[in-house]
């Protein structure tokens, strides 16, 4: 007998996991954020603006997020505090090309409605800009 498949993490493998674009969730909060289309996830939002927050309520198990990130000097930061859980930092530039995959923030937490804050640290230092872009929550119930 084969074991059962993983939570899901990934909306391609799972029917389970759900992007979360501009066009589907409203922030409850918005403070320095601007609806954007993007290359491959779209519509997004994108922030320049280093403390720049957003807050979502989602219904979830799993919470994740999807970021367009691309070869760069430029390391923008961005926190990510699901509930009052300890909040999670991303770089929003990869060594090569241009990423869309989700990166999980919370992972098997209690099934139910979850608030979400985002927040734009802006830039590190030796950083040339403080652009983030977001394309979607992912979210798996």
């Amino acid at each position: 007998e084969l074991p059962d498949l993983p939570a899901s993490k990934n909306p391609y493998l799972y029917p389970n996991a759900h992007m979360l674009t501009a066009d589907k969730i409203t922030p409850l909060e918005n403070v320095g954020w601007k609806s954007a289309n993007f290359s491959q996830v779209t519509p997004g939002w994108k922030s320049e603006t280093e403390g720049a927050t957003m807050t979502f309520e989602v219904e979830a198990s799993s919470i994740g997020v999807c970021l367009e990130r691309w070869q760069s000097s430029a390391t923008s930061i961005i926190e990510i505090q699901v509930d009052e859980e300890e909040p999670v930092r991303i770089t929003a530039t990869q060594a090569s090309g241009q990423l869309t995959d989700p990166v999980i923030v919370a992972d098997n937490i209690r099934k139910g409605r979850h608030t979400v804050r985002i927040t734009a640290l802006g830039q590190a230092d030796g950083a040339d800009s403080s652009e983030i872009r977001l394309c979607a929550l992912l979210v798996s119930d």
